[in-house]
């Protein structure tokens, strides 16, 4: 007799067995658990992951290219590819992507080319009304450190091909 709990695909086949579990939501967990070690060398290009939570995910060696990260939470991830951080600020996670298509700024639901993320933060006009005046100062320092780290990486301004990806 089979113990544990087997979650299978809408086609019948098996998805993920735990031997431990006694629920469906421990083996739930525990797929997920088991998704977040195994996501190196992921090819997640142009994969939906916003809101994902992917702490403590390794991602060593997947591809993120065109990923799109919005409200992603990558806290204490590991071998993050072609993916730098800061934050927060004013309660905004600044994320720098160095994609195909160059590099793009993600902060709450805003995905911005270098310019349009200098000139959203220099416009007051777009920001949350309960913002600090100070916010865009902030977010520009943000923009700032993170071109700092890209550059002191080596990464180039915008990703050519395959074999001239630069992963930090």
């Amino acid at each position: 007799m089979t113990t544990g709990i087997t979650i299978r695909r809408r086609d019948g086949s098996v998805l993920f067995h735990s031997a431990t579990a006694t629920t469906t939501a421990q083996a739930v967990n525990e797929l997920v658990a088991e998704a977040r070690r195994n996501l190196r060398s992921a090819d997640l290009r142009s994969a939906d992951l916003r809101s994902a939570d992917l702490r403590s995910a390794d991602l060593r060696s997947a591809d993120l290219r065109y990923a799109d990260l919005r409200y992603a939470d990558l806290r204490s991830a590991k071998n993050v590819p072609h993916v730098l951080t800061v934050g927060r600020l004013d309660g905004w996670l600044i994320t720098l992507t160095n994609t195909l298509d160059g590099w793009r700024f993600t902060a709450g639901c805003r995905y911005l080319t270098e310019g349009e993320a200098r000139a959203h933060w220099a416009d007051a006009s777009g920001w949350s009304p309960d913002s600090a005046p100070e916010h865009g100062a902030r977010m520009l320092a943000g923009v700032d450190a993170l071109i700092s780290m890209a550059r002191a990486l080596g990464w180039p301004e915008k990703l050519v091909g395959e074999a001239e990806a630069v992963v930090a």
